[in-house]
């Protein structure tokens, strides 16, 4: 089985009639309600599921900040997952998937802003300097609260890095009186400054660009370590899926009080997850992406995996 038929098996287990638990529905229960997700269950689909129930009952919620913030991450991390649909990484991918780098840069800054505007609602001050919106229609330069992270020599501009230095520091007067206390939610597990920095260079159609040819990594005694389509992807992959698992926390957190949806996933039985923690859905879910892309068989030719009942009955 060649890289093509790989990728789109993996593509399968993790969002087509393969994923997670194969044929198999499952319930959720709301309140003395059933309520059937999509056919099967996956990490894309519980979310995309649980926050159509807040849209359907929490008025409004739909026209917010947040939730444009959140669906921007939404559905970059999903078109991410299409480009890769029967996609043949050795033969068509040239330049190390230019698309997602981009895609996942906008992700990135998508993130950022909405946990800079959960910490602090006058965060939507910066927002609108960027936009150049309402008060700020034709100012070019910015006399807000958050004026003192952009320092002398900046030109009135909020960088990915400036918004990632609001997000990490407390400064009085600024996001500190309003720092979320509990459930954090800001990725630990991947590097955003680092991944944005190398997602900058697609931002436009370079040419220049050196080609990426090693479909796998290996490593030379002579030569060092040979970065490769297989590490690219898997990077952005595990990127994009933890901005968009805590992407959803934070809706959940703004708009619902931190509780699941509406529903739990009443056949998960992974020994890993606590059965009174409600996010062990998410977390299950998660952990499941998380080892199919780290898996050695995400492209290599061997026998693919199919983790459908990893964790279930």
């Amino acid at each position: 089985m060649n890289a093509k038929a790989v990728l789109t098996f993996t593509f399968l287990v993790l969002f087509g009639n393969y994923a997670v638990i194969g044929e198999s529905f499952v319930e959720l229960a709301e309140h003395n309600c059933k309520i059937r997700p999509y056919k099967p269950i996956n990490i894309f689909s519980y979310i995309q599921t649980s926050v159509n129930y807040l849209i359907n009952n929490i008025y409004n919620i739909a026209a917010s900040k947040e939730y444009f913030l959140f669906y921007y991450v939404q559905q970059n991390f999903y078109t991410n997952w299409m480009s890769l649909h029967n996609f043949d990484v050795s033969s068509q991918d040239v330049l190390g998937f230019p698309v997602i780098h981009i895609l996942t840069r906008h992700s990135i800054e998508a993130f950022l802003d909405l946990y800079n505007l959960c910490r602090d609602q006058r965060y939507e001050d910066v927002l609108a300097f960027c936009s150049k919106d309402g008060k700020y229609k034709g100012v070019n330069e910015y006399n807000g609260i958050y004026k003192y992270f952009l320092g002398k020599n900046n030109n009135n501009y909020f960088t990915v890095h400036i918004k990632h230095k609001i997000a990490t520091n407390d400064v009085k007067g600024c996001a500190k009186d309003y720092h979320l206390v509990k459930n954090d939610w800001f990725p630990t597990e991947i590097d955003l400054l680092k991944i944005s920095d190398k997602c900058n260079k697609y931002a436009h159609p370079n040419v220049y660009l050196t080609p990426v040819t090693a479909v796998f990594s290996t490593t030379n005694s002579y030569l060092g370590y040979t970065e490769s389509k297989e590490s690219i992807l898997r990077e952005l992959l595990i990127a994009n899926l933890y901005i968009y698992t805590n992407s959803y926390f934070l809706i959940l957190q703004k708009f619902y009080g931190e509780n699941s949806a509406g529903f739990i996933c009443r056949q998960c039985t992974n020994p890993l997850f606590r059965l009174n923690d409600k996010n062990r859905c998410v977390y299950c879910l998660r952990q499941q992406f998380e080892s199919i892309v780290n898996s050695s068989n995400l492209l290599v030719n061997k026998t693919p995996i199919n983790q459908s009942n990893a964790f279930y009955n």
